[in-house]
């Protein structure tokens, strides 16, 4: 069973834009892999940061699963985490 490879945790922000921070743990690989992990969750977001909705904090959580996951695999897991924060936040 593949564990997906993302957790986001949210909460609406009084700033009125979205905010977005990652957090890649050591327990997820060396500095290498948590920083490609890292560059490609930015990329993910630059790319469709119009699309999540305004006003929230959303803090991206890589689990132990994500050094394994192809970029196919991590934008699927984005999306999914897109598509709630939008029924959530609408």
């Amino acid at each position: 069973m593949a564990v997906d490879p993302l957790l986001a945790l949210a909460l609406r922000n009084q700033v009125g834009a979205t905010r977005m921070g990652f957090t890649v743990t050591t327990k997820v690989g060396n500095a290498v892999v948590r920083n490609r992990i890292r560059r490609r969750l930015r990329e993910l977001y630059r790319q469709r940061r119009a699309s999540l909705p305004g006003g929230v904090d959303v803090v991206i959580v890589a689990r132990a699963s994500a050094p394994d996951a192809d970029f196919q695999r991590l934008t699927r897991a984005f999306d999914q985490v897109a598509s709630r924060l939008r029924s959530l936040f609408p």
